[in-house]
């Protein structure tokens, strides 16, 4: 089986280390489906991000994979990456990545896994559980 490269999932168990060494308090990192939902408790929210997706497709791919680095936003990152992944852009081009938070870094972790379950062969049993960390990637805002 061939080796992937795949990003290191945040560890939601420990805090990150602040700059004198000193243990920061752990982030709330959610599923792909609960940012949906709560991005759709927020009509103006909404309606931003409805707007960004729809251009996505219009960038260039070397316009998307800068924009990985910026965005702030973790649902329009993994729209990012959603984007690039119909394009058949690998996550290990997909750089530089953005680390920024532990909600960003599962993001693109969770674009990594997206990746591999689409291409590899295992039980159903793994992927139905996996596939409820980033809900249906086709459902249309």
């Amino acid at each position: 089986m061939p080796m992937l490269a795949l990003s290191t999932p945040p560890d939601a168990d420990e805090g990150d280390e602040g700059e004198r060494g000193e243990l920061l308090p752990r982030e709330r990192i959610d599923s792909i489906p609960f940012l949906k939902a709560s991005k759709n408790a927020h009509t103006a929210d909404r309606g931003l991000l409805q707007d960004a997706v729809k251009v996505l497709s219009t960038y260039s791919t070397s316009t998307l994979i800068m924009r990985i680095e910026t965005t702030t936003d973790p649902l329009l990152l993994w729209e990012i990456h959603l984007e690039l992944e119909s394009r058949g852009i690998l996550p290990i081009f997909r750089f530089p990545r953005n680390d920024d938070t532990g909600q960003m870094r599962f993001v693109t972790w969770l674009a990594d896994l997206y990746w591999h379950t689409r291409r590899t062969k295992a039980p159903g049993k793994v992927y139905r559980s996996w596939k409820r960390l980033f809900g249906a990637a086709d459902d249309s805002w």
